[in-house]
């Protein structure tokens, strides 16, 4: 059962009336006793007739327990007899003459309900299911003393809230996740939802990217909700999608600082943000900042082993590099809101970056007929890129609750990369300098109309369309010029009544996308969406899911412009590649108990025309990667996630996916089919003391995750933070990453082909116990109001180098 509260929380008031307050309460509780009493004791005098039932709430179908019954008698509403109903929801209650009664039921999260009985010769009267519709409350002076729950599952919704170990523990938005089941974060802050990173972040249902998230304070937030399977309303492409609902907006002028300080030199990790907000009552400004700047140490290490009719080669690579990445993202946006049925909104950002990788490579050839060669070079690594996005929003609610909004948007890459090899010629024995540039530039307009129409008591029907042209080209590279059109429909109706609830979704998506003097595709796909969910009692639901979805290439899988890392390995990517489609199929269940949070569930995945790196060894013995429309993948197995309590002061949220993944070329390399059993895990502790001092322990492990020729793997990765809370304006902490491990492999990958084997290793050295001190600041001031929900369109992520 669900209560609906408004809180207005008034300290003052609570403060002034806390002593009357408690009295008032003592002498309504023995004013309450005495008249039960009474009561009881005259209906146990002569009891002769007895009515019985239960009570159910009539949203959702829950029992509805301890409610307030009084049985009055017509005409003069003389009260008879009064009870309460107990943890089922079952009541009796009892009358000693015949006669015409009234039965008045009363709930503080239900709208009081009156139900007439007549006594006739039947002594013992059974009621049907007696229906309360819930309630809004509002109290205007009330602090309440406890713990929330956990999580709970409704629908295709799994809501996990806020309490105050989970702030206590975290300074933003990005470290709130760090403790959510399912969702992984990696040292970089990449965000993954049981093991996918084709997700949508939304703040307050507005689209955010996890740059955003960084400069959200984690004492705002108030519940994080994560959709597994997403309905037809989101692109095909998404498979997960993560709202984080803040507490209400504030007028005035408030903000936060927040800065992350090194201990040393060595190890550079900061993520320093900013944000500044001013609010009047129908219009509301903002800005934010938000940095990445990460400098590390970097030992990759590669060996490549070739066999063929004539010889058999070995390559090894050692490359020490150091790690120079930055960002600098600029937030800004407005809300008008002249009346609750109409909401304007402008948003957007400018975000230079850029990642390089600067240091030394070694390069040994040794053949079995011939002298081994050596390469040494200086990498130089230059990167510049320039993103920007803009969007303008529109909603509109009509008076029977219908919606519609509109949102236009626009998004800009420029992006200028080049690495320059500079050999030392006093020991190479290949050829000299090389130099490669690419230059990538991506421009996408965006038009999205949505209505819903909630047109019966139980009924809710959401449609709507979308268009958007993209423009893919690599000023360095003439010959590709790549288009892309889609046009997209879907409906989805909703249904709920009592314990059940059902989506029927359908998107149709049609897509056209071309090559300059090259080839035209023409996609049409039709994505069917299902689920069905019981609620079993109010504490265990199950559900069914089945989603079709694709995965359409981006930039860097398209573009066929030339990158290496050494002289002799190739990167590229292929403008032929079509859409990956996949079928999701899951049944779930949750149960909320104590406090704490369990679900488990078993699931199977295909993918059909998986886009899959394929490397090859060509004439020349260069290492050649490029990406494949490779086959077919299926995926089955159990996962498990939940929220528990382990003492007043001690949370634990594990995740654990075991699962089986078999890959089937399409005939384009055979040799490259796969069979093997994969593990995703993670676990986050949060421990909470006295005096506001707080701790924290978060783990991420992965293993046999391997498709086709690739299998991937790293080390355990783990973080240790302890914060303190030294007002309500300022808080410190310090954490460290995989203390004790002076190098960490934060990923490998092995690939096999017919006539080849290669091992990568990537390592990120460290003083053996690398810390950060961290410090926030914040202020508000004024009232509260609420701020615009939207979504904003998704941006396809760019690969980082390195690390």
């Amino acid at each position: 059962m669900e209560f609906t509260r408004i809180f207005d929380l008034k300290e003052k008031t609570i403060t002034k009336n806390k002593a009357n307050l408690d009295g008032c309460i003592n002498l309504k509780k023995l004013l309450l006793l005495f008249i039960l009493s009474m009561i009881t004791f005259s209906v146990f005098a002569q009891p002769t007739f007895t009515i019985e039932g239960a009570l159910q709430s009539k949203n959702n179908g829950e029992v509805v327990p301890f409610a307030t019954l009084a049985l009055h008698r017509l005409p003069d509403s003389s009260l008879v007899s009064g009870t309460i109903s107990n943890a089922q929801g079952n009541f009796q209650i009892s009358a000693n003459e015949k006669g015409k009664y009234f039965l008045e039921i009363s709930h503080i999260g239900f709208n009081a309900k009156t139900v007439n009985v007549n006594l006739n010769e039947k002594t013992k009267i059974c009621t049907d299911e007696i229906l309360l519709n819930e309630k809004t409350v509002k109290m205007e002076s009330l602090t309440i003393v406890g713990e929330r729950l956990k999580a709970k599952s409704d629908g295709n919704t799994t809501t996990y809230f806020m309490n105050k170990k989970l702030k206590d523990a975290s300074f933003s938005g990005g470290d709130v996740l760090k403790h959510i089941p399912g969702i992984q974060t990696d040292f970089m802050q990449n965000i993954s939802l049981e093991g996918s990173s084709k997700l949508i972040l939304r703040v307050n249902g507005i689209e955010r990217d996890i740059d955003y998230l960084r400069r959200l304070e984690a004492s705002k937030i108030d519940k994080i909700e994560v959709i597994s399977a997403p309905g037809s309303k989101y692109d095909a492409a998404v498979t997960g999608v993560i709202n984080i609902v803040l507490e209400e907006k504030e007028t005035g002028l408030s903000g936060h600082a927040y800065i992350e300080v090194p201990t040393s030199a060595e190890t550079m990790y900061l993520f320093p943000s900013y944000s500044l907000n001013y609010g009047r009552e129908k219009f509301n400004f903002y800005t934010s900042y938000n940095g990445e700047i990460s400098y590390f140490d970097i030992e990759n290490t590669e060996k490549r082993k070739i066999q063929s009719e004539v010889e058999n080669t070995t390559i090894a690579v050692l490359e020490n590099v150091r790690q120079k990445n930055w960002s600098h993202k600029f937030h800004f946006g407005s809300d008008f809101i002249p009346d609750k049925s109409n909401q304007f909104n402008f948003y957007g950002f400018l975000n230079p970056y850029s990642w390089e990788q600067d240091g030394q490579i070694h390069l040994d050839r040794q053949h079995e007929n011939e002298s081994n060669k050596s390469w040494s070079v200086t990498k130089n690594d230059d990167d510049k890129n320039f993103q920007s996005f803009a969007s303008l929003y529109y909603k509109h609610i009509f008076v029977n609750k219908q919606e519609i909004t509109t949102d236009i948007s626009y998004y800009n890459l420029q992006a200028n990369n080049s690495i320059n090899f500079l050999s030392d010629s006093s020991s190479s024995t290949s050829p000299g300098n090389l130099k490669y540039t690419s230059q990538p530039n991506e421009t996408r307009g965006i038009l999205k109309l949505d209505y819903t129409h909630p047109f019966a008591e139980n009924w809710q029907l959401n449609s709507g369309i979308k268009t958007s042209c993209s423009v893919l080209k690599d000023n360095a590279n003439h010959n590709f010029r790549f288009k892309e059109n889609i046009w997209a429909a879907y409906g989805e109706l909703l249904f709920s009544k009592s314990v059940f609830e059902v989506q029927l979704g359908l998107r149709a998506e049609k897509s056209v996308s071309s090559l300059k003097d090259g080839f035209q595709n023409d996609e049409f796909d039709v994505l069917p969406h299902f689920l069905f969910n019981w609620k079993i009692n109010s504490a265990n639901q199950l559900k069914v899911i089945y989603r079709k979805s694709l995965n359409r290439p981006g930039l860097y899988e398209l573009n066929p412009t030339e990158s290496r890392s050494d002289p002799l390995k190739l990167n590229v990517g292929n403008p032929a590649l079509t859409p990956e489609v996949s079928h999701y199929w899951a049944t779930d269940f949750s149960s909320a108990f104590r406090g704490n949070f369990v679900s488990a569930r078993v699931f199977l995945q295909q993918f059909n025309n998986s886009i899959q790196p394929f490397s090859y060894i060509n004439d020349e013995a260069i290492f050649i990667s490029q990406y494949q429309n490779m086959g077919d993948i299926f995926q089955y197995g159990l996962q498990v996630k939940g929220s528990l309590k382990l003492h007043k002061r001690i949370t634990v949220n594990p995740y654990l996916q075991v699962f089986n993944i078999r890959s089937k070329t399409n005939g384009l390399a055979p040799e490259v089919d796969s069979e093997n059993i994969a593990l995703q895990s993670g676990l986050s502790t949060l421990i909470s003391f006295t005096n506001g001092w707080s701790a924290s322990f978060q783990l991420q492990y992965d293993m046999g995750l391997q498709y086709f020729q690739n299998k991937t793997y790293n080390d355990a990765l783990y973080f240790v933070s302890v914060e303190k809370n030294i007002n309500d304006k300022i808080k410190i902490g310090i954490t460290s990453a995989v203390p004790f491990k002076n190098s960490v492999t934060y990923q490998a990958t092995d690939i096999s082909g017919s006539n080849f084997e290669s091992n990568w290793q990537g390592n990120i050295r460290t003083n053996g116990f690398p810390l950060w001190l961290k410090l926030s600041y914040r202020f508000d001031s004024g009232k509260k109001v609420n701020k615009i929900q939207r979504v904003k369109e998704e941006i396809k992520v760019v690969p980082k180098k390195g690390f």
